[in-house]
């Protein structure tokens, strides 16, 4: 998934992360549809952290269509997550996880 992409473009494996007890679970997800996708469409799913508090964060996600003309915008989406120990409980971001790129702006840097 997208948001798999984006710990992993900031140095964190999701399956490491899992192999350490944690897991990061969408509790809400807001999403307008501006238009359609059709199978073996070619997309691009662009994310970025919106907020960010002590047991999660809001990332926004927005879905475009390549099109000859260029990337023309399908969707947009705000994803709430948090962070969840081994009882799937909220729990605070673990040190290793609470990297720049998950505060807004933060990847820019």
């Amino acid at each position: 998934s997208a948001r798999v992409g984006f710990l992993r473009a900031g140095g964190v494996s999701y399956r490491e992360l899992r192999d350490t007890g944690f897991s990061l679970v969408v509790v809400r997800v807001c999403i307008d549809y501006r238009g359609a996708a059709y199978m073996e469409d070619p997309l691009l799913v662009v994310t970025e952290p919106v907020k960010k508090r002590f047991t999660g964060g809001i990332f926004s996600q927005k879905v475009f269509r390549e099109e000859p003309a260029g990337p023309r915008l399908i969707a947009d989406a705000e994803v709430t997550w948090v962070c969840v120990d081994g009882r799937k409980r909220p729990t605070k971001i673990p040190p290793f996880l609470d990297m720049p790129s998950l505060e807004p702006g933060g990847g820019d840097a």
